[in-house]
């Protein structure tokens, strides 16, 4: 291998090396809060679908998942 290659070899695993960490990063934190998303939807389903029994209590029913 010339030294051409092995630079650009090196700057490729250096550009891997400093970027996949925070986008690793940012992917886990995009998923947590797409799971919280789905959680607030859950509960305001709940909320928008509650029903009152004979006696006036609430109940709340979470669609299924």
């Amino acid at each position: 291998m010339d030294a051409q290659t092995i630079a650009i070899i090196g700057v490729g695993a250096t550009l891997i090396a400093v970027f996949m960490p925070p986008l690793i990063m940012l992917i886990r934190r995009v998923d947590d809060l797409n799971n919280r998303v789905g959680r607030l939807t859950q509960v305001v389903a709940a909320l928008a679908n509650h029903r009152r029994d004979a006696e006036g209590t609430a109940t709340f029913t979470l669609p299924a998942d």
